[in-house]
């Protein structure tokens, strides 16, 4: 991946955790889970749902989430969706 692409990729999702943030009351468990999602899109320009529930080291984590997973969710597909916008319009 190109990367200037990259770094913008990984500003989106930082301003995104940011507004995650700003609405929800989390827990160190669960920051540290945010910032594995971060530092993977910083790596790989992207992240999905799936990653999160299938590949490691999210699936054995994502229990710290077992009482926000609809926002978690929302989080996920709202990065997902702005960092790679032409497969949603």
């Amino acid at each position: 991946m190109n990367p200037l692409l990259k770094k913008h990729k990984s500003k989106i999702a930082l301003q995104r955790f940011n507004q995650f943030l700003d609405g929800n009351v989390l827990n160190s468990d669960q920051l540290e889970f945010l910032n594995q999602i971060l530092d993977y899109v910083c790596e790989n320009g992207d992240i999905t749902t799936m990653t999160v529930v299938n590949d490691y080291p999210f699936d054995e984590n994502l229990q710290v989430f077992s009482d926000k997973m609809v926002p978690l969710k929302n989080y996920l597909e709202n990065v997902h969706n702005v960092v790679n916008p032409q497969m949603h319009g």
